[in-house]
């Protein structure tokens, strides 16, 4: 008679001795290479300034204007026309939003004053310019 040899079993054992390792690897990967997006908008040059507040994002909508007039609307090209519809019916939704004119340095004055006009005609109070914070020397 043979003798059979008993099995062994053998366990599979997932090591976490570098678990920590890897979900920092992870981590710092996706940090890396995560987009944060801001608002984007024309290609323009804002003046300076010395004094201004900060405000809740949500509560702006950003127009901007650039030298060749282009306008944009929150990431969106519009024509001069549109403003009043457009802020108007954010108006409805939110009366306390503000409008901030981002708008090129290099702007023919005409455009900024149709755009007030706009603003106006939407009746939107809460106007600011944006600009740079320019220290004092």
């Amino acid at each position: 008679m043979t003798k059979i040899a008993p099995k062994v079993r053998v366990e599979a054992v997932i090591s976490t001795a570098s678990m920590s390792d890897i979900i920092f690897n992870l981590l710092l990967f996706f940090m890396v290479t995560s987009i944060f997006k801001m608002e984007e908008g024309l290609p323009i040059s804002l003046p300076k300034a010395r004094s201004g507040t900060d405000t809740q994002r949500q509560e702006i909508v950003h127009i901007w204007a650039d030298r060749g007039n282009r306008l944009s609307i929150n990431d969106k090209l519009i024509q001069l026309n549109s403003i009043q519809g457009i802020i108007a019916s954010r108006l409805e939704e939110n009366r306390g939003i503000i409008v901030a004119l981002n708008v090129d340095t290099r702007t023919k004055y005409k455009l900024v004053s149709d755009i007030m006009d706009q603003l106006k005609e939407a009746n939107a109070v809460n106007v600011s310019f944006t600009s740079l914070y320019e220290e004092e020397k």
